[in-house]
């Protein structure tokens, strides 16, 4: 309901309850299904871009193999501080200046 209350101008998901009936909240959440948006949706589109920049002008895996789409994927909360995954976010943040938060 937050990212809901987000994207429609809403200052609070309480707005919403006075708003919209649970059948209009339902047809939202078949919506966002359908075509998501915000975070989630503008991370894929832009690691999809990513993906296709660096294929097309060579690059290869750390291993060596092809690579994947979650190799270009930016999670705002990394559940290990270990690993390749945890590395690239990092490497991503200080190209882009990024704040780490927490």
């Amino acid at each position: 309901m937050m990212r809901l209350a987000l994207e429609l101008g809403a200052p609070h998901p309480d707005f919403l309850e006075e708003e919209l009936t649970m059948r209009q909240v339902s047809e939202w959440v078949e919506f966002y299904h359908s075509e998501p948006w915000g975070y989630e949706a503008a991370d894929t589109r832009n690691a999809l871009l990513a993906l296709v920049t660096a294929s097309s002008q060579g690059a290869k895996a750390r291993d060596g193999g092809p690579l994947r789409l979650e190799q270009f994927r930016i999670r705002p909360h990394v559940e290990s501080e270990t690993g390749s995954e945890y590395e690239l976010a990092n490497k991503i943040r200080a190209i882009f200046k990024i704040p780490r938060e927490g």
